[in-house]
């Protein structure tokens, strides 16, 4: 009953209209909603898109002593950061443009790698 009486107020209207559970929605804002929905993802997407996961192990260099708990890792210049675990292994997400990690462990000296 509501169509046909909101039929008959525009029908000589040039929009097309759907009726949704007593809301009026035009076809024309459906198009923009999906189109804002569709830009809005891809500038998502896009903001992932400009990191990488760099993972490693840190391992003593004296034989028979294995991997090294607790070592600092580090991307030079910003606050990004991760710590290895019991096993010595890492998982640190770098923007792209970063070349230099820090690796640094109490009672050592710290080493830069590229």
């Amino acid at each position: 009953m509501l169509k046909n009486n909101f039929e008959f107020c525009f029908i000589s209207k040039p929009y097309l209209w759907n009726v949704y559970t007593s809301n009026l929605i035009p076809n024309r804002m459906k198009k923009l909603l999906l189109m804002i929905l569709l830009f809005v993802f891809a500038g998502v997407t896009t903001l992932f898109a400009q990191t990488r996961v760099i993972s490693g192990t840190i391992t003593s260099s004296v034989e028979g002593e294995g991997p090294i708990p607790g070592v600092t890792v580090q991307v030079k210049g910003t606050t990004i950061g991760a710590v290895t675990d019991a096993n010595g292994r890492y998982s640190i997400t770098v923007p792209n443009n970063s070349t230099t990690l820090v690796f640094s462990y109490i009672g050592m000296k710290s080493r830069r790698l590229r």
